[in-house]
């Protein structure tokens, strides 16, 4: 039998850079799905000292090619940790990885969110986007 890697399956991308954070908010880079049906976001969170970290997913509609005014997406189209209790925000947690899912067909444009808020030192965190089930086959792996 042989080996089947799924490595031209999906494309990743870091979107918000893992590195230190503190106060604010940073809007992730937009992410275009009109080559991709799936798409997932990984919230990676590595030392946290202390504040609060906040992760969510935003949306925009297509306008003639780049995006219109995101705005929040509602939790009914995300699948959520058991954690997020059925909110957009997901709360980081030292040392682990939680993934939000997009259930959203409609909408071609999408960004990630992070907030930070009540933090000295703050904490190492950032988002990687996967894009699966590509219109196209096979991927490209960079």
């Amino acid at each position: 039998m042989g080996v089947k890697s799924s490595v031209y399956d999906y494309l990743v991308t870091v979107n918000i850079a893992v590195a230190a954070k503190t106060n604010g908010t940073i809007n992730g880079a937009n992410i275009d799905r009109s080559q991709y049906e799936g798409l997932d976001v990984l919230f990676v969170t590595q030392a946290l000292t202390d504040g609060t970290h906040t992760a969510k997913l935003q949306e925009a509609d297509d306008v003639a090619g780049a995006p219109g005014v995101f705005s929040d997406v509602p939790a009914s189209q995300l699948v959520l940790p058991t954690s997020a209790a059925g909110v957009n925000g997901v709360a980081a947690v030292a040392n682990t990885v939680k993934r939000i899912g997009y259930a959203n067909t409609t909408k071609r444009w999408v960004r990630p969110v992070l907030t930070t808020s009540g933090a000295t030192t703050g904490a190492v965190a950032g988002i990687l986007v996967l894009q699966h089930d590509g219109r196209s086959q096979p991927v490209s792996n960079p």
